[in-house]
């Protein structure tokens, strides 16, 4: 098959800008809103293409990429595959369209998670930003691990030293405490990992505004939001709410989609500051009466066993490192980034295959589900 994982943040662009003209033979007010994202100077937007039902709106379909930067790639992809395949298949009567092209533009540009100011904007969806402090007491204690110093060395040493360090927690039983203190997020630690921010970024300030509008615009908002890194290599996982009162079991039966589960501390992991959560509660305090299902496509790719997770960790921290110390050389620093695109974007075709074969029938149960299509 011929990849659609674009080569770089313009060529998506330009790629899902061009496919207004594709969607309005359908949606023909269809229309692309432009909203641009400072960074370094650069050319940097968030695109989102809206297209009203033509008749009387009864649901509205939000898809969402690259809130993590370097995701964006495969959520270009799947994006694609949707304007193609699952897109055709909707009544532009009584659905209308909300399609976002990268909420994190800064960070597909320079292929990183992180926006150009270090933050992690999946922790930064925050309902409040009270004067209650956020402490996140396992990543200070394990905050040599995750924020070495100095500039990355040798790849091959660096990583055996973080494999030695996670495998002594490993064998006193501490190796899920570090997936969570490390995934949940931190809010006190500018330079480290999954950054939660001091206030909202203006991404996310776009996307706040966005979802006030969406749940205002039809009485059912369906939400899929693309992501990729986590879980078994060449799997996507539906990934719930944990505010969602549905079982992850009884989700795979009415999506007829085995790999449910829901973003909490025992099936997956829990997120502070998470997009889909905000979702929920901003629809429960201002749109009661709207009905909403919103989750995640999480793409895995290094996998899920107890290497690959060693591996994604320092795959993390060195290309962290790298950011904020440099590296010895620009041999180093490469072959980190080289690792780290892998992380979130593997090359192998055979995964890309097996990624929009599951994402067309993970969208294909859903809009069924949820009475989008018959």
């Amino acid at each position: 098959m011929t990849s659609l994982i674009p080569h770089s943040f313009e060529a998506s662009r330009e790629r899902f800008r061009s496919s207004l003209g594709l969607v309005a033979v359908r949606w023909p007010s269809s229309r692309i809103a432009t909203h641009m994202v400072q960074g370094d100077g650069g050319d940097l937007s968030i695109d989102i293409l809206h297209a009203p039902a033509t008749q009387q709106a009864q649901h509205l379909l939000l898809v969402t990429t690259g809130e993590h930067g370097i995701e964006g790639f495969v959520g270009s992809a799947i994006m694609e595959l949707a304007i193609r395949a699952v897109l055709p298949k909707l009544d532009p009567a009584t659905t209308s369209l909300c399609l976002v092209h990268v909420i994190n533009p800064w960070g597909m540009k320079h292929e990183q998670r992180t926006n150009a100011a270090n933050v992690d904007l999946n922790r930064n969806f925050v309902v409040s930003w009270d004067s209650t402090p956020r402490v996140n007491d396992g990543y200070r204690r394990l905050q040599s691990i995750f924020q070495p110093q100095g500039p990355m060395p040798s790849v091959l040493w660096n990583r055996l030293l973080v494999w030695g360090q996670v495998m002594k927690l490993a064998v006193t039983g501490k190796s899920g405490m570090l997936r969570q203190a490390l995934l949940a997020g931190q809010y006190e630690e500018p330079a480290g990992l999954y950054y939660g921010g001091t206030q909202w970024q203006p991404e996310t300030q776009v996307m706040r505004h966005l979802y006030d509008d969406c749940l205002k615009a039809a009485s059912h908002l369906v939400h899929v939001d693309l992501h990729t890194g986590y879980g078994p290599r060449g799997r996507m996982s539906v990934v719930n709410s944990g505010l969602d009162p549905e079982p992850s079991a009884q989700w795979a039966k009415r999506i007829d989609y085995p790999h449910v589960v829901a973003a909490t501390s025992q099936e997956f992991y829990h997120i502070e500051g998470d997009m889909i959560d905000y979702m929920y509660r901003t629809r429960e305090v201002s749109a009661p009466r709207v009905a909403m299902y919103a989750t995640c496509f999480e793409f895995g790719c290094l996998g899920d066993s107890l290497p690959a997770q060693i591996d994604s960790l320092w795959c993390a921290v060195a290309s962290n490192r790298v950011r904020q110390n440099g590296a010895v050389s620009k041999t180093v620093a490469d072959e980190v980034q080289r690792f780290w695109r892998e992380a979130y974007c593997p090359s192998e075709p055979s995964w890309e295959e097996h990624a929009t074969r599951d994402a067309l029938r993970a969208f294909s149960g859903i809009l069924h589900d949820q009475g989008l299509t018959s």
